[in-house]
């Protein structure tokens, strides 16, 4: 994950970056994109957009500070 700035906004934005040879299933990918771009709820992140090049996808999410759940919930045993 990558902390990136709107340009006209200034606002902080996470921007995920996901190599298309990690897919395994192109449909399943897109599925999960089509449901986070209907999400809309205070507790979840907001999706922005997704651009894809040749050999990346990139997905501009809402950027939240704090470091990773993952690494929180692992640490706090």
């Amino acid at each position: 994950m990558k902390r990136i700035k709107h340009k006209d906004l200034g606002e902080d934005r996470a921007l995920k970056i996901i190599k298309k040879k990690s897919i395994k299933e192109d449909t399943s990918f897109l599925n999960e994109i089509q449901i986070m771009q209907s999400l809309d709820h205070p507790n979840v992140l907001k999706y922005y957009e997704c651009f894809e090049d040749e050999f990346n996808y990139y997905i501009v999410m809402e950027f939240c500070q704090g470091g990773e759940l993952l690494n929180f919930i692992l640490s706090s045993d």
